[in-house]
């Protein structure tokens, strides 16, 4: 837990991954010495997250590697999207603009999920396609075709297209 809430470096996986552990167990703070801060900082530890995050965001929406990068990656969009999805949830406050268009830019990854084979990519889209469904853009004929590739999914990515699938179930899902 320690390395998690103190990577070195601030690249999107190491600002979502330190990140993370403030917005899902907040409720084991008292248990978990290394998370036992105040509410306060805990807000703190967020909002640098979210900030650092929304500082990788390109001009198409995704998020690029490093901060001010121009080149989006759909693995970082999509992982460091579920931090802010997850963030948002919780009620803080991310600009809805900013957020939309990652949220563009992750369905309009999806798109060519057909034609993929390459675990690697079904992973990415399998993440997108959660990401999406925590942040309430579902996108549930994508996860139709993601599981009809079921057999050519990692175990990660089925979990992943399991969690976007229970996330969904039973919801209206905005237009």
């Amino acid at each position: 837990l320690d390395y998690l809430l103190h990577y070195p470096y601030g690249c999107v996986e190491q600002t979502t991954s330190s990140t993370l552990p403030w917005l899902s167990t907040q409720q084991l703070h008292e248990a978990l010495p290394q998370l036992n801060r105040s509410d306060a900082e805990i807000r703190g530890a967020i909002a640098a997250g979210m900030k650092r995050l929304l500082s990788m965001q390109t001009a198409n929406g995704g998020l690029s590697y490093w901060p001010g990068g121009k080149d989006p990656i759909l693995w970082g969009s999509a992982y460091g999207g579920m931090a802010l999805a997850m963030a948002e949830r919780q009620g803080v406050e991310l600009p809805k603009e900013r957020l939309a268009a990652l949220w563009t830019y992750l369905s309009e990854q999806l798109r060519d999920t057909a034609k993929q084979t390459n675990r690697g990519d079904l992973y990415n889209r399998s993440l997108a396609a959660y990401t999406l469904a925590l942040a309430g853009k579902a996108e549930p004929s994508y996860h139709e075709l993601l599981y009809g590739k079921r057999k050519q999914l990692s175990g990660d990515s089925g979990a992943l297209l399991a969690l976007a699938m229970m996330e969904t179930a039973g919801k209206e899902l905005d237009d």
